[in-house]
């Protein structure tokens, strides 16, 4: 998967490191998406979302966990928030 220096190097704020992550799991985090929400569209605005957020708070992965359990779990998370109905008041 990703070389855990490269992971290192983003987590301390590396800029090129973390372009480089997201470009070396983008494909996981789409499959991921369209696995779950059955829908070209949908999956590639929750892939999207996925890897803001990754980009976003990779400096919170811990190395004990597996990193690519650790990226679906943010792929699900917006596959979710796609889902979510909407609320009309």
């Amino acid at each position: 998967m990703v070389n855990m220096s490269i992971i290192k190097l983003a987590q301390k704020g590396h800029r090129l490191s973390k372009l480089q992550l997201l470009k070396e799991i983008e494909g996981l985090v789409y499959r991921t998406a369209h696995y779950v929400l059955k829908n070209k569209d949908d999956a590639i605005l929750a892939a999207q979302q996925a890897l803001i957020e990754i980009y976003k708070t990779i400096h919170f992965y811990k190395e004990t966990e597996n990193f690519t359990m650790w990226i679906q779990r943010k792929v699900t998370t917006s596959c979710m928030e796609i889902c979510k109905p909407i609320k009309f008041t």
